[in-house]
């Protein structure tokens, strides 16, 4: 390996004597830099890791050439070059580090191999040096004897290429004991009578088509469950594939923001010392900032006092600001006038203690407590005229003029009308819900679900797709799906997005849409959902 990595930096160094690095500006250096220099050893790093010394002897010829450096003057670096490392969009240049672009690209051959195990190379390397096993992942050691271009592919597995992971179709090409899954409690659990055939397809429900809640709260442990729990599957049999799940796309590429070269720059400028520490030195500093201003402080604790009924802050266990409100809202029943009272007086005495902070600092006013006192009591009558004004609230003449509007434009036998809560909690539990409507208003079906999900976005097709299916269900061929943003509109038309999370279920959503003869997806107004909403909202 020192021999070739001797032969790469000759050549690069026979390319610098030729180039006039004064007469250049920074603009044609890094053009130089990336599309010369870092192109030049890419054919020898795709199949071999180069020696950490080869790497480091590279980037120091890179980073003399962008600073004008040579060996009688050294000029002033006014940057770090792990800075200049960066990707753009974090204020870098985008130069990669040699020695994390070679593994990035070792990697990738090791990731061609386990997407596809079809082609002649997969074929030819699994029969010579892994014919027992049935994927690249499953290896555990590489033969003794292999060649040194097969020991660097395979060393790509312990590298951050190993983070894979499946995005479940079918489940049924998912071993339970497979290394990319998640671990069970014990290697007994597997053992369950409900598991036949040792495949994720045994975790899901095939009455309700959810996962089987029960069976996967026995076999793993709290955090693997409620991972297992919130990944979205297929109702339709789609091919189970192994993603990188720092990608939109969910596959693994070597150049660009996404990409493994850009993750691990980014995740070793991180780590570095002064920067990691300054940033816990900074949370810890706001969180404790925080926790002064809105409890310990004297003027936090009289308007505490004056405003909610006598709270001694100071006597309370009340000392983490943020976990406090986290236990309060979840802890809230909303439908209890008395606990969403005190809730909002809760809110309303932390907004008026920020304001009055910000016309300290901003204004130079000295702080009132009998304003404040009295800011407090004010907003939270607002609040809660505001709140009973909302449900009180009805829209019936505009659903009616827009119900009708659909039934002079085209044929429609049903309305499809979908609505989503989002949780505001520590666990991930969204609502969803669907209502069915006839040409005549009258709701024919409803539905309400609650789902574990990472983001709304996968919630709201999550909903989608089993009101579209119900729909089929009831004999319904022709109808109008109404959502309630142009975005998700526009995705579920189009079915294509670059969340990794969303694909499965937009392919679901596109079989689904074969199956109607007709089916126009609309964006309506916000009073149409009132009703939807009061089921998702049920459901959260």
């Amino acid at each position: 390996m020192k021999v070739l990595g001797n032969q790469i930096i000759d050549r690069i160094q026979s390319k610098l004597q030729s180039w006039k690095g004064k007469l250049l500006s920074r603009a044609g250096k890094l053009t130089l830099i990336k599309s010369v220099m870092q192109a030049m050893p890419i054919y020898a790093m795709s199949v071999h890791l180069l020696p950490k010394e080869t790497c480091n002897r590279i980037d120091k010829l890179m980073r003399d050439f962008w600073w004008g450096d040579n060996i009688e003057r050294r000029k002033i670096h006014t940057v770090a070059w792990e800075k200049n490392c960066q990707t753009r969009s974090n204020g870098g240049l985008g130069i990669r580090k040699t020695e994390i672009f070679n593994k990035a690209l070792v990697a990738k051959q090791f990731w061609r191999v386990g997407q596809n195990p079809q082609s002649l190379r997969s074929k030819i390397l699994k029969s010579k040096y892994y014919p027992k096993t049935n994927h690249i992942w499953d290896i555990e050691q590489g033969p003794r004897n292999s060649s040194k271009i097969w020991k660097n592919i395979w060393q790509a597995k312990n590298s951050s290429l190993g983070q894979a992971k499946w995005q479940v179709g079918s489940g049924d090409n998912i071993r339970l004991q497979d290394p990319l899954w998640y671990r069970p409690r014990h290697e007994d659990s597997l053992k369950h009578p409900k598991i036949q055939h040792g495949t994720v397809k045994d975790l899901m429900d095939p009455t309700s088509g959810n996962w089987n809640r029960e069976l996967i709260n026995t076999v793993y442990n709290r955090p693997e469950a409620e991972a297992i729990l919130s990944t979205t599957f297929s109702k339709f049999g789609h091919n189970d594939k192994v993603i990188w799940p720092f990608s939109g796309r969910g596959c693994l590429h070597s150049c660009g923001k996404s990409s493994i070269v850009g993750f691990q720059q980014e995740l070793n400028y991180s780590r570095s010392k002064s920067s990691w520490m300054s940033l816990v030195r900074s949370v810890v500093n706001t969180r404790k900032t925080l926790d002064y201003l809105f409890i310990s402080c004297h003027f936090a604790r009289a308007v505490w006092f004056r405003a909610a009924q006598g709270l001694r802050t100071h006597l309370t266990n009340t000392t983490d600001l943020v976990s406090w409100l986290e236990s309060q809202i979840v802890n809230c029943d909303i439908k209890n006038y008395e606990e969403l009272e005190i809730l909002t007086e809760q809110g309303a005495i932390l907004w008026t203690i920020w304001k009055t902070r910000n016309r300290a600092i901003f204004e130079n006013q000295e702080p009132d407590i009998h304003q404040a006192v009295h800011s407090v009591q004010r907003l939270k009558y607002e609040w809660m005229q505001a709140t009973i004004a909302q449900e009180q609230r009805h829209f019936t003449p505009l659903e009616e003029r827009h119900y009708k509007s659909f039934s002079n434009c085209m044929e429609w036998q049903t309305l499809i009308i979908i609505g989503n809560i989002n949780h505001c909690g520590k666990v991930n539990w969204d609502g969803g819900a669907f209502v069915i409507k006839d040409r005549l208003g009258q709701s024919v079906k409803k539905g309400c679900f609650s789902w574990y999900v990472r983001n709304k976005k996968t919630s709201n097709l999550l909903t989608i797709r089993e009101a579209l299916y119900t729909t089929w269900k009831e004999g319904y061929r022709k109808a109008i799906l109404l959502v309630s943003s142009v975005k998700l509109a526009k995705e579920v038309k189009t079915t294509n997005t670059n969340n990794k999370e969303a694909e499965i279920l937009l392919e679901d959503i596109r079989i689904q849409k074969r199956m109607f003869q007709s089916l126009y997806i609309k964006v309506a107004p916000a009073p149409i959902f009132q009703e939807v909403q009061q089921l998702a909202k049920m459901a959260t």
